[in-house]
């Protein structure tokens, strides 16, 4: 009967993966934790760290160098030996399309949510979990919409925002409650 009661009362997994700037210039992230430590025990990914990255006085331009000429291939490996299976999967930017790359190399994921991941308009196929995906309206990067139907995702757009629109609190709400959702509809599945 104990067992029963414990896996009851055990949280899901939930894997939080930075964007390029690592978690030390990342207070924003604090609104989703705030928001999302009730539902979910949390693995706080820090992409540079998984990286490995050396990002000392580093620009944006270099930064980002550095994570296309070797770091996300890396990071994916890297997430991929450190992660639970099953985890719910929460990237931001860089740390989203870590986690679609990690998932399509195999980590078994419930579902992933990658914010601003514009990199993933590149990709040709999609991991086969449940993916939502959201953007701000004037990201010059946002995956054009037959992108969107070719791998049959529709996705959430912020209006009148652009790339750091997961900084903002207000969408920080939104994503965050999406995702509790997400688990509520899960959980009923699995009766």
């Amino acid at each position: 009967m104990s067992k029963t009661l414990t896996s009851i009362a055990q949280k899901p997994n939930l894997i939080m993966l930075s964007d390029m700037w690592g978690l030390k210039r990342s207070a924003w992230i604090s609104n989703y934790l705030k928001q999302l430590h009730d539902s979910f025990d949390i693995m706080l990914i820090d992409c540079i760290d998984i990286a490995k990255i050396n990002d000392n006085n580093l620009n944006e331009q270099e930064l980002h160098q550095r994570f296309v000429e070797g770091g996300v291939e890396l990071a994916v490996q890297n997430l991929i030996d450190i992660s639970p299976s099953d985890s719910y999967i929460l990237g931001f930017s860089i740390g989203g399309y870590i986690a679609w790359k990690a998932c399509l190399a195999g980590l078994k994921a419930k579902s992933l949510f990658a914010v601003s991941s514009t990199r993933l308009r590149k990709e040709e196929s999609r991991p086969s979990m449940p993916i939502q995906l959201f953007y701000g309206q004037t990201d010059p990067y946002l995956p054009e919409n037959l992108w969107f139907d070719q791998m049959n995702i529709n996705p959430q757009i912020y209006v009148n925002m652009g790339h750091n629109c997961y900084m903002d609190k207000e969408n920080a709400t939104s994503i965050s409650s999406l995702l509790i959702g997400s688990l509520l509809t899960s959980d009923k599945h699995s009766r």
